[in-house]
């Protein structure tokens, strides 16, 4: 669960009650990425709202540019969604425009969500009176929590390099930088390359393949793999100094590049 996520959605100044609850459904079930894919049915559940108005305020909040939305591109054909939260609030505190609500139900004693210290449950379809409320626990692990941050900001750094903004959408709406794009950020790590030296051989292999198609992105980031295997080995292999004479050819040097990164 994405206790952190379901934290900023709390504080964000969102206010129309559907668009604000369907936020808390997809951040509870959000990765460090914002991104997941629960079905309109398990939204509705948690929200407390039928699928017509969980869908309107889908599509409204991705017109805002706050939500992402990959129809079929989740687990079983589920959609997938990406909460963009640098738009939750995009000047300070001030709220966005609101229309007349669509739906008639109102946040509880009409609060505003910033306002509210427990759970809102939306519809008279109330919980029973004995049923455990949802705690929003904050997360203990502070070393868990400084290494999401870091991972987080590497990912925005390759998708820069990459050509992508940080959503992790391309122009082919297709996404990437997803949770296991960055387990093989975690694998070059574990190999022992640098991030300089991660860089390179992304930029090297992109720059190789844009030749043929100058829109190329990897459907996955495990595509990077086999250069940063090819620079470990290379790295553990001595020198041939001959290959590194002032003799050596312009070919020579162009074929010995190609070896290590494995082109």
């Amino acid at each position: 669960m994405g206790y952190k996520q379901v934290d900023i959605v709390l504080a964000s100044a969102i206010t129309d009650p559907t668009e604000f609850n369907v936020l808390i459904a997809l951040a509870s079930h959000a990765d460090r990425f914002w991104s997941c894919y629960p079905s309109i049915a398990r939204i509705c559940q948690l929200s407390r709202f039928k699928e017509r108005a969980v869908q309107n305020a889908i599509k409204r909040l991705q017109a805002r540019g706050a939500l992402v939305v990959r129809t079929g591109g989740g687990r079983g054909g589920a959609s997938y969604y990406t909460i963009i939260p640098s738009a939750l609030n995009p000047a300070g505190d001030a709220p966005f425009k609101e229309g007349k609500p669509r739906s008639k139900n109102t946040l509880r004693d009409n609060k505003s969500p910033q306002q509210m210290h427990e759970t809102p449950h939306l519809l008279r379809q109330n919980p029973a009176a004995d049923a455990p409320e949802y705690i929003n626990e904050p997360v203990k692990n502070k070393s868990s929590s400084a290494d999401d941050d870091a991972m987080r900001t590497r990912r925005e750094k390759i998708l820069t390099i990459i050509g992508c903004d940080p959503s992790g959408v391309t122009k082919e709406l297709r996404f990437t930088g997803t949770t296991a794009d960055m387990a093989e950020v975690r694998h070059w790590n574990e190999m022992g390359l640098s991030e300089a030296e991660q860089d390179s051989i992304i930029r090297d292999m992109l720059a190789r393949a844009r030749i043929k198609d100058p829109e190329f992105i990897p459907s996955s980031w495990r595509y990077f793999t086999t250069g940063m295997a090819a620079l470990v080995r290379a790295k553990a292999t001595p020198h041939d100094k001959t290959t590194l004479s002032p003799n050596t050819t312009r070919e020579q040097r162009a074929a010995r590049r190609r070896v290590i990164l494995g082109g």
